[in-house]
């Protein structure tokens, strides 16, 4: 049974994480939709890791099991980034994520709204 090598990998950003999902995948020969049926999920959730995208946690470690791989946490030497800085740094992320909701929320109330949604007694 041939062993895949030990990817070890310091990963202190999106793309780092990306970056070492993509490598061990290639290195597994598995395209992004194989990858993405092994954890049980679609392509995009890979694509979205590979690209250096904000997923959950879940989603990571779905991907992670289905390449053999894990999670391991450290603590980091002086000069790492605050996860005060962190948060700045991906503030951007939280709020796309708002307005999409937001208007995934406006449309729903169109759509609640329309001339096709009987309502009453008629």
């Amino acid at each position: 049974m041939h062993l895949m090598s030990s990817i070890l990998t310091k990963c202190l950003s999106l793309n780092d994480v990306g970056a070492a999902i993509r490598q061990a995948r290639k290195s597994q020969k598995l395209s992004q939709t194989a990858l993405g049926q092994a954890a049980g999920l679609s392509r995009m959730p890979v694509y979205r890791i590979e690209a250096g995208q904000d997923v959950s946690l879940r989603t990571l470690l779905s991907v992670l099991a289905a390449l053999r791989m894990g999670l391991q946490l450290q603590h980091l030497p002086q000069g790492v980034p605050s996860v005060q800085a962190l948060q700045n740094a991906f503030a951007h992320l939280h709020q796309d994520n708002d307005q999409d909701n937001d208007q995934d929320n406006e449309q729903g109330s169109e759509q609640d709204n329309g001339p096709n949604n009987r309502q009453g007694g008629t």
